[in-house]
Formats: structure tokens, C-alpha cells, sequence
């Protein structure tokens, strides 16, 4: 028979397993979703990966996401990409290293998906 010490060792590799498998099974969706942005955002000041972005309403001027950790920091050295003033979807799956900040064109509204 079994000792309650043996139990909780098997126990915890199930716990362990179950997280490991979690973790694995994240990878590659989006944790976080940004909704309705209209205005210049810092939206992580880490690294990531950028899933999505939504134009939800067309602006008169295109916008932008930048690998930057903040919004001073943006410049065209660290310009992920352009986002079309049109309404559209633009899936990326791209990494950014420093942070993630949207800036959008004139009128522009998007949602953008990351982790």
C-alpha cells in the first residue's frame, strides 16, 4: 500500500503536469485585449508578442505600433507597424522585446490583442 508521502509526491506531479500542459496550451493567444483605443497608449513595458490589431473606425491618417517602452521612446528605428487608415484586421504574431505602444492616425480607433 501506498504511504500518504508517496500520495502527495503523485499529486504534486499531476499539479505540475496540469500546469506545465497550461502553460504550453497559452502559448500563442492572446492574453490581453486592448479596446477602443483613440489615443497615443503605452500598452506593456515589457516584452510580448503582438496577436491582432482591429481598426474599428477608419481614421484620415494611418497609425503605427512601436517595440518601445515608452511613449517617448517611439521612433522609426523601433516601428513594428504601419496600421492602415481603413477599417481592417491585421494579424502579426510578431515579438516585441521593450514594450508595445499605439499610436493611432488622426480619427483612428483599433483594438490590439497581446500578451
Amino acid at each position: 500500500m501506498a504511504s500518504t508521502d508517496d500520495l502527495l509526491s503523485a499529486l504534486k506531479n499531476v499539479v505540475v503536469a496540469l500546469n506545465n500542459a497550461n502553460q504550453f496550451y497559452k502559448q500563442g493567444y492572446a492574453q490581453v485585449s486592448a479596446l477602443g483605443l483613440s489615443a497615443t497608449t503605452l500598452l506593456a513595458a515589457r516584452g510580448g508578442r503582438l496577436y491582432s490589431i482591429n481598426v474599428t473606425t477608419a481614421g484620415s491618417t494611418p497609425g503605427a505600433v512601436y517595440d518601445s517602452s515608452t511613449i517617448a521612446g517611439v521612433s522609426a528605428s523601433n516601428l513594428i507597424a504601419n496600421i492602415p487608415a481603413t477599417a481592417a484586421t491585421i494579424s502579426l504574431n510578431w515579438p516585441f522585446v521593450n514594450g508595445l505602444v499605439y499610436v493611432p492616425g488622426s480619427s483612428q480607433v483599433a483594438s490590439i490583442s497581446y500578451t
